[in-house]
This record gives structure tokens, sequence and C-alpha cells, in this order.
């Protein structure tokens, strides 16, 4: 259920997109998704460790450090793969896809701070997963996509792909602060 809410949150922007800016900035955008989804392929690997190694854990004050250590890594992993991103020159994007990417990195610039964030939460979502605390992840998914939908509401009739951007790196950032919440308890209890 959480995975559901969670892909609802990453679409919703292109149902609103497509009701006030049209089809161009539905592909343009579904186009900046895709290159997220691509950006968190590093943090998703190493989510999937956590899964299985969480499954195993018997120690909660080992597991807090193993997490650390490995948020730190998904967070550098997921900024290095943006830094490479920006490295290529714009020409580059018009000429694999089309002269409407000429803004490309402008349109993926607001989503940025959402994306390194969001890196945590994979880890964090996958050890809760691991260790069948998937509500903490529903809510967290659930909460985002809220702000998700009121964010894009307010932003996408006016700013279009921006508001899209904005609004669902608002959304990421929203449910990554609610699963490391969830993490302190974890760690206080």
């Amino acid at each position: 259920m959480a995975n559901l809410t969670q892909g609802f949150n990453y679409r919703f922007s292109l149902f609103a997109l497509e009701k006030f800016s049209g089809l161009k900035s539905v592909g343009i955008f579904s186009v900046l998704l895709s290159i997220s989804e691509v950006i968190w392929l590093f943090s998703g690997t190493i989510g999937v460790f956590m899964s299985s190694f969480s499954a195993k854990s018997n120690s909660i004050k080992n597991d807090i450090f193993i997490i650390k250590k490995y948020i730190i890594y998904s967070i550098l992993g997921t900024s290095t793969i943006i830094l490479l991103i920006y490295l290529i020159p714009n020409n580059w994007y018009v000429y694999l896809l089309t002269i409407e990417f000429n803004r490309f990195k402008f349109y993926l610039s607001p989503l940025l701070l959402g994306l390194v964030m969001f890196a945590a939460t994979k880890v964090i979502a996958n050890y809760f997963a691991g260790r069948g605390l998937v509500l903490r992840n529903l809510i967290a998914s659930f909460v985002g996509l809220l702000f998700c939908i009121s964010f894009g509401f307010i932003l996408i009739p006016k700013y279009g792909i921006i508001g899209a951007s904005f609004s669902n790196s608002i959304s990421y950032v929203v449910s990554t602060l609610i699963t490391i919440y969830f993490f302190k308890k974890i760690k206080d209890e």
C-alpha cells in the first residue's frame, strides 16, 4: 500500500500538468521523473541491501550504525549522479531529446533538494519494510502525497513544469522528514 501511495505521489503532477499546461509539459516532466528514477537507482540498490540486512538483524544499535552509514553512501552517490548530469552540456539534451529540453537543468533544479533528501528515505524505508514496519512508510508516503497534491494545485496552474518540480520536491522533503522522525523514534526506544 505504501508503494502504491508513493507511486501516486510520483505521478500526480503528470495529471495536473495535463489539465493545466498540456501534453507537451507532461512529456517534458515525464522525462524529468524518469531521470529522477535513474538518479535514485543507487539509493534504491542500497535500500535493497537494507531490506535484506534488517530482516536478519537482531541488534537495533548495530542497525542504527549501519543505516547511518548507508544513508551517507546513498546521499553521496545520489549527489554524484546529479553532478554528472549537470556536467553534461544542455545542447546534448537537446540533441538526444528535442529542442524543448534546452531548459532541462532549469526544470530539474527545483527537484534536487527533494531528490537528495529522498535518497535517505529509500534506505530507511527499506529498513522499515525488512522489519515489518510498513505502516511508517505508508504514513510518510500518504502525507507526502497530500503535500504534492496541495502544492500541485497551487503551483502547477501558475508555473507549469517548474511548479510540478517544486511540488514533487516539497513532497519528497516532507516524506523524508517523516521517515527520519520515525527512524529517530526507533533510536530513542
